[in-house]
């Protein structure tokens, strides 16, 4: 039996990610699904998946403490070396602390499966954990619960 091609749409998407049963909730503001589980993980801002005709993109944002710019940097060839599919870099803007975000795509403009994406989602999923985690541990993420400086406490969330 071979899989239909589909271009997923959100829709589509959603109700794949509903098959899966993954916790999900849609946001006004950028029209992405914001993934609840992985925004559970220590030190995590954001996890959402934005579709395009083209591609479905899986991204995470973690706030950084200021101390760990530096030793974040420093590791980045090494964990990009490590998850070579997978877009790792710290995005840094003057109204807010720097951000480390972990992503990967999907090419769906030919089409695909329910289980090209289920592995695509279980992957991405599985890799932005252990990229968190070893952050987590090398102490560079602003811990969930601990405020913000106060130069930075106006932050928004970016969309």
């Amino acid at each position: 039996m071979v899989d239909t091609l589909i271009r997923p749409d959100r829709d589509q998407i959603q109700h794949w990610l509903d098959s899966f049963s993954v916790e999900t909730y849609l946001c006004d503001n950028c029209q992405a699904i914001h993934l609840t589980a992985l925004q559970r993980c220590e030190g995590v801002m954001e996890a959402r998946l934005f579709t395009d005709p083209e591609w479905v993109l899986l991204s995470c944002e973690a706030e950084l403490k200021p101390t760990g710019l530096l030793p974040l940097l420093g590791e980045m060839g090494n964990l990009n070396a490590t998850y070579p599919t997978t877009k790792i870099f710290v995005d840094i803007q003057d109204s807010t602390l720097p951000r480390l975000v972990v992503s990967q795509s999907l090419y769906v403009g030919a089409g695909v499966t329910l289980k090209q994406f289920e592995h695509f989602f279980t992957q991405t999923s599985e890799i932005i954990e252990q990229v968190v985690g070893e952050c987590n541990d090398n102490g560079v993420l602003m811990p969930n619960d601990e405020e913000a400086p106060v130069e930075a406490s106006s932050t928004n969330t970016v969309h």
